[in-house]
């Protein structure tokens, strides 16, 4: 399979912007397509999106619920399509996939469940969606139905590591719902998504992707202060392991660390064991991450390839740093060339017998988004020491707590996360509880039903 994309709004005959190729990331020199972009697309797919949003206030709210179960029944039929193609361009195996579909179904029947779901306000027009390779269809479809739903236009810019997977599935959708021509995507680089997000006929941006980059999106559309900019950042997870806690939440922090070869703003990337569980846990963590499979996603391996190079070289890299702020590498992740010539490594686990808070607040390694199968373990002794280190986390998104229940709901209720899953998965998403991230993680963006009311409009008339 290899596809071709261009942005077909512009001149046939204009010169283009820029292209890429999109390369198998478990094959590294295998080209499954490519790109190519103007930049005078963005005002043309603004104005075609403008004249949707008409379009879409004619329809009921009715309506557009009834057009979303629709096109809910199509992503069923064309479900291992995409599946297939995502396993191409990401790398991921089919249980990562899997995990991410189900996180569609529960979201969707978050909607579906109950035709009267609150919509108040009315549409605010254009929305912009800057896409993150991390979990592209569960982020994509999410967004773009909260917004159809409302009655809001979409033009969804997928990450350039994701492209062909995003275009396919609303491709496939608008195909066969000539309504979901409100819903654009655009080709393109990362100046194709600031234009995007800068343009004054967008009336709302979400992004998805790193502090950094969210925080140049924030600062490019301070000049317009009626726009809606809603960040979903990066994560730096953690899961704390109480001396009471079952031998089962091995597996499954080996699981929420590892699966998607920790390529996940869910996955979880430290761990904070209580010191007289410490010794015994790390023995059962490293038997486990020896343990699984590592291969292309076809092979039936349970952790696949790095998305491309560069995300290889900055993993390789962050070992060195862990090891220099004090680490014991307890398990070194290395290259695997044997597999070939993708981008496919080992774990890595780095052990900090004792951390200060103020170590952790300085540290490059604890505080940085790696997304790669880089697990670091920590050792605390006590509560007190436990709080005081995670108040210098830098990203407030999610932690996980193992140990006796009663004890886990109390300290739940004082760390600075917004949610906190008690003796369970990381990777479960519950659509029906609104949440917003703290510190580096987000600003006041939900995810779940809540985000509906951030999509449109109050007006209030009086006399």
């Amino acid at each position: 399979m290899k596809t071709s994309l261009t942005n077909n709004l512009s001149s046939s005959s204009e010169k283009m912007s820029g292209e890429w190729r999109v390369l198998n990331p478990a094959q590294s020199d295998q080209v499954i397509g490519t790109c190519g972009f103007r930049y005078s697309d963005v005002d043309a797919i603004v104005s075609l999106s403008s004249a949707s949003v008409l379009a879409l206030s004619l329809l009921s709210a009715k309506q557009r619920w009834s057009l979303l179960k629709q096109a809910r029944e199509i992503l069923i039929q064309h479900q291992e399509e995409f599946i297939q193609l995502a396993m191409l361009e990401l790398g991921r195996t089919r249980e990562d996939l899997s995990q991410e579909w189900s996180q569609i179904e529960r979201y969707l029947g978050a909607f579906f469940r109950d035709e009267s779901i609150h919509l108040t306000g009315e549409a605010r027009g254009v929305t912009a969606i800057i896409g993150s390779y991390v979990w592209p269809l569960f982020y994509s479809l999410q967004f773009v139905f909260s917004n159809f739903l409302v009655g809001n236009a979409v033009i969804l810019k997928p990450s350039e590591k994701s492209t062909l997977t995003v275009h396919r599935v609303f491709e496939v959708l608008r195909a066969e719902l000539k309504e979901l021509s409100a819903v654009q995507v655009l080709v393109g680089d990362r100046e194709i998504g600031r234009r995007l997000a800068c343009h004054e006929g967008v009336s709302t941006v979400i992004f998805q992707g790193s502090f950094e980059v969210g925080m140049r999106v924030r600062q490019d559309t301070m000049s317009q202060p009626a726009k809606e900019v809603l960040l979903f950042l990066g994560a730096k997870n953690p899961a704390v392991v109480f001396d009471g806690a079952d031998s089962a939440c091995v597996k499954e922090i080996l699981r929420d660390a590892f699966q998607g070869t920790g390529q996940d703003c869910q996955s979880v990337s430290i761990v904070l064991v209580e010191k007289s569980r410490l010794d015994s846990f790390l023995i059962e963590l490293h038997e486990a991450a020896k343990s699984f499979k590592i291969g292309s996603p076809e092979s039936g391996a349970w952790m696949g390839p790095l998305i491309d190079g560069a995300m290889l070289d900055r993993y390789l890299k962050f070992i060195g740093i862990s090891e220099r702020e004090g680490a014991e590498i307890l398990m070194r992740g290395k290259l695997l060339p044997a597999l070939g010539r993708g981008h496919f490594v080992t774990p890595t686990l780095a052990v900090f017998r004792s951390l200060s808070p103020e170590q952790m607040r300085k540290s490059v390694s604890l505080q940085t988004e790696i997304l790669s199968p880089h697990l670091s373990v920590i050792s605390f002794q006590g509560i007190d020491e436990l709080k005081a280190i995670m108040e210098k986390m830098s990203h407030g998104s999610l932690c996980t707590l193992w140990g006796e229940g009663n004890q886990m709901r109390e300290l739940a209720r004082d760390i600075p996360f917004s949610k906190v899953v008690v003796n369970g998965s990381s990777l479960q998403f519950d659509p029906w509880v609104s949440t917003h991230s703290r510190k580096r993680s987000g600003n006041h963006g939900l995810l779940g039903v809540g985000l509906l009311a951030q999509l449109t409009r109050k007006r209030v008339i009086q006399g």
